[in-house]
């Protein structure tokens, strides 16, 4: 509980999961960016790709870095 979880498809699915409540998605990769846009409440949201695949979420978010974990 209070972690944030996104798990990315393919055919451009994405499920985002905080705090027990997921969201399902569609997601697209444009240069070093991934958009999904996700049913309310989550709705648009813009991550930036760093170099060793971590994500962060919009500037001035409450979203932790993501790392991928297998």
């Amino acid at each position: 509980m209070g972690s944030f979880i996104l798990e990315v498809k393919s055919g451009g699915k994405a499920n985002i999961t905080f705090m027990g409540e997921m969201a399902d998605c569609t997601h697209s990769a444009s240069g070093n960016q991934l958009t999904l846009d996700c049913k309310p409440p989550a709705g648009k949201i813009v991550f930036t790709i760093h170099d060793d695949g971590s994500l962060t979420g919009p500037p001035g978010g409450f979203m932790p870095m993501l790392r991928k974990q297998k």
